[in-house]
């Protein structure tokens, strides 16, 4: 079956292939990183605190929101940065 689609796909243009390939790889990422954030529970909380209810989800933007927080301070670090190397070529 699967033999039969890749021939049939092999004729086709090749934007097409281009969008097949990105959508097959697509759903294969979003299964890995589901399979991921549900094993989150288990590996960082014990197999009690998933038992328990524990949204595997939340701890993901959690995670999100730490790193987000912490970039905040390096980007405006560097529009700093930025705004003093424009200063030192305005000086010549």
């Amino acid at each position: 079956m699967l033999d039969n689609y890749l021939e049939k796909l092999k004729h086709k243009p090749e934007h097409v292939r281009r969008n097949t390939a990105l959508i097959a790889s697509g759903v294969i990422t979003g299964i890995i990183v589901l399979i991921w954030a549900f094993s989150l529970g288990s590996r960082f909380g014990g197999g009690d605190k998933q038992a328990s209810g524990a949204d595997p989800f939340a701890i993901i933007k959690n995670a999100f929101g730490e790193i987000i927080h912490r970039a905040k301070p390096a980007s405006q670090t560097g529009q700093v940065l930025q705004g003093a190397i424009e200063l030192k070529g305005t000086a010549k």
